[in-house]
């Protein structure tokens, strides 16, 4: 093929990625700094917001989204298939090896900027680029222990922390197996630790996750000479050993131990896949709680309903489907979602494949309907995989209606602030850091949910410094929806049931967790 210049590839406009792959002669900084020319006023703002990647003014989500909205999304594979084409031309002897020298930091920049537009867009063609692409970056073409470019492998790492995909995931799992550099293992742990976790924000590619090898009762069985190793989804993962008779042990027979130890080493380690697999469809399915309009039936039968590692805990959640415009009923889905059971113990069964299902929340039952499944799932001892039947509600209070635009609730709290810095991150809030510094006294904590749409923000400020110890008081509770325009204001009474439920139980979460006394 021949090399092909930047405006053969990309039309005039905001075209969708192009098809081809483009030729390993595009040169990628140049390439970047010409399409950004053509690009329109909105569009330009956020690529210069984002490539200046501010402490105090970090790129939001909107950027990204104007930006993966463009023309930079034919980009982002022109460059991406630039970086795979020099990286195969490294490891194929045709460019002389250096180590970490096979992309300049400017390069890298623009390929981390490539990548996230790309993952954004959930585009069918990166999971192909990630396999040839990030083996060939990461592994030296001689026996060394180094690689051709850390940096790279690092920033695509962290873009998929941004935007993840179980497709970004596996891929960084298989790298991080044959890489040799002493020190990337452990950095790749920590980033693949934070994709599982980021995929809980996108259930609409968490199920996407393999099957690993599990049947359809959540069950993976592996022969082991005369005993049948079991790996059990429930509550939990569990492995259990089995013997011809039928005897089943936890403990390992003493001769696997002895004589199988490199079998036995792989099916720990599918023990632990499985339960990070199980721990991000958790997250999934409790971030997408807070869904209103659903998604089609028949889709999430198949998807979730029936996914080996998805139905241990879909059938014991609780789910309602639109069963007529603006009527729904809730069941417990059994057969692999077929069949619904109702509070009563009556089954009942869903008959339009396009109806639309969602998780059920409290906060749009009645306290009736809430305490009849309490019982329902109590009688049937069912155990599930997060609080949603017994979740706890907190709704409008006379004063947040009286004080429209925010909320005192939880104001005026002493809490231990770096128990709540760290909190705030494992809980999905963007925490802010004060201190005894110019401009650390006060600032706000942000957390964006249900899909993105609402976003709510926790005034802080930093307490006596003169105590010696890193304390903060609390303010109030804002709530903004996004709009096209961008966040706008919202009063307590105008926030959707479950959105102001679910942000309220998070601060009274952090604000007890954190607490001083």
């Amino acid at each position: 093929m021949s090399p092909r210049t930047l405006s053969s590839v990309l039309p005039a406009g905001d075209p969708a990625p192009v098809d081809e792959r483009p030729a390993p002669a595009v040169r990628i900084v140049p390439a970047e700094d010409a399409l950004a020319g053509r690009l329109g006023r909105t569009t330009r703002q956020a690529l210069d917001r984002i490539r200046e990647q501010s402490h105090d003014s970090p790129p939001t989500l909107d950027h990204w989204e104007r930006l993966a909205d463009s023309a930079y999304a034919g980009f982002a594979r022109t460059a991406l298939e630039a970086a795979a084409a020099r990286a195969a031309a490294i490891q194929a002897g045709d460019i002389p090896y250096v180590a970490d020298k096979a992309f300049t930091p400017e390069e890298v920049a623009v390929l981390g900027r490539a990548c996230r537009v790309a993952l954004l867009r959930d585009e069918p063609w990166l999971p192909e680029l990630f396999e040839r692409l990030l083996p060939a970056i990461a592994v030296a073409p001689t026996p060394a222990r180094t690689l051709p470019s850390q940096a790279l492998l690092f920033e695509l790492a962290r873009s998929a922390q941004e935007f993840p995909t179980p497709e970004a995931a596996a891929a960084l799992r298989a790298v991080r197996g044959v890489v040799r550099h002493a020190g990337v293992p452990k950095q790749l742990d920590r980033n693949l630790k934070r994709i599982d976790a980021g995929l809980s924000e996108r259930p609409e590619v968490a199920f996407r996750l393999p099957d690993l090898g599990f049947g359809p009762d959540g069950v993976r069985r592996v022969p082991f000479g005369e005993y049948e190793a079991r790996i059990t989804i429930g509550d939990d993962v569990t492995l259990t050993w089995h013997r011809p008779d039928g005897r089943e042990s936890r403990s390992v027979p003493a001769a696997i131990r002895r004589d199988r130890t490199a079998r036995l080493a792989e099916l720990r380690e599918l023990v632990k896949r499985t339960r990070a697999h199980l721990a991000t469809l958790t997250r999934a399915l409790e971030a997408a709680l807070l869904g209103e309009a659903g998604q089609p039936y028949g889709r999430w039968r198949v998807e979730q309903a029936e996914h080996p590692i998805g139905r241990p805990l879909t059938e014991r959640l609780l789910w309602e489907v639109e069963v007529a415009p603006g009527q729904w009923r809730a069941g417990l889905p059994v057969e692999g979602g077929r069949r619904f059971i109702d509070a009563a113990g009556e089954p009942w069964a869903a008959t339009e494949e396009d109806a639309a299902i969602r998780l059920w929340h409290p906060a749009r039952s009645t306290p009736e309907e809430i305490r009849s499944w309490r019982d329902h799932l109590t009688e049937r001892q069912i155990r599930q995989p997060f609080a949603q039947v017994f979740r706890e509600i907190y709704v409008v209070g006379p004063a947040e209606r009286e004080t429209p635009g925010c909320s005192t609730r939880y104001a005026a709290r002493t809490l231990r602030f770096r128990a709540l810095y760290a909190l705030m991150k494992t809980r999905g809030w963007e925490p802010v850091m004060l201190g005894p510094w110019d401009g650390g006294d006060e600032g706000e904590a942000t957390r964006v949910i249900a899909g993105r749409g609402w976003r709510g923000r926790l005034f802080l400020k930093y307490a006596d410094a003169a105590r010696h110890e890193d304390l903060a008081t609390t303010g109030r509770v804002r709530f903004e929806r996004r709009t096209e325009d961008g966040w706008r204001a919202a009063a307590p009474a105008e926030v959707p049931p479950t959105v102001f439920s679910e942000l309220m139980r998070d601060v009274d979460l952090l604000v007890a967790a954190a607490s001083t006394s």
